[in-house]
């Protein structure tokens, strides 16, 4: 392995500046991919965990990943192609969270269909910021994932909570390997840009 070398100074203010700021973030998309990842296990290896239980594990890891979204969008300057739909997803994310975990057992039918409604919002934000991503192929993966998931869900959510956990499960875990496999290469590109 070749050691990288700096790119050395440059004056402020520059793309390569921003670029930096932006992949800095690497360890908030780090933090998303370990929070799915548990949460995956656990819906997996506890498919009769009780209805409370799994609207608390969705509802933490939808808070976990829309604020960590919502704190990432924010550092992207204004007018840049997708932050629009990040913040609305982040949005989105934090009210079914909230109604998650403040009312688990209230609804289960209403906090299935708001997870299936996310998970499609979801894949299609990652459509649409493939075209723009240095890894296109990555972000639709993501996005292929989620729709699957949520069309899933939204087809009949009274498959049963097992089933659901199983499929929420290891959506999270395959997606949350996938957000870490996505922080590593950001943490390879900031250290590029330093």
């Amino acid at each position: 392995m070749t050691a990288r070398r700096p790119l050395g100074p440059r004056p402020p203010g520059t793309l390569l500046d921003a670029l930096a700021e932006i992949t800095g973030k690497w360890h908030w998309l780090l933090a998303v991919g370990v929070a799915e990842v548990v949460a995956g296990i656990v819906a997996v290896a506890y498919p009769g965990v009780t209805i409370a239980g799994l609207a608390v594990v969705v509802g933490i890891a939808l808070l976990v990943f829309s604020v960590a979204t919502m704190i990432a969008a924010a550092g992207v300057p204004a007018g840049v192609p997708g932050r629009g739909w990040a913040v609305g997803l982040s949005v989105a994310g934090i009210v079914a969270g909230l109604i998650a975990l403040t009312r688990p057992g209230a609804g289960l039918y209403a906090v299935l269909v708001a997870l299936g409604v996310w998970l499609v919002v979801a894949g299609i934000d990652d459509f649409a910021r493939a075209a723009t991503h240095p890894k296109p192929w990555l972000v639709r993966l993501f996005g292929a994932l989620s729709l699957v998931a949520g069309v899933v869900v939204l087809i009949d959510p009274w498959t049963g909570v097992a089933t659901v956990a199983l499929v929420v499960g290891l959506w999270f875990i395959v997606r949350g390997v996938l957000h870490g496999a996505a922080a590593l290469l950001l943490r390879r590109a900031y250290d590029d840009l330093r």
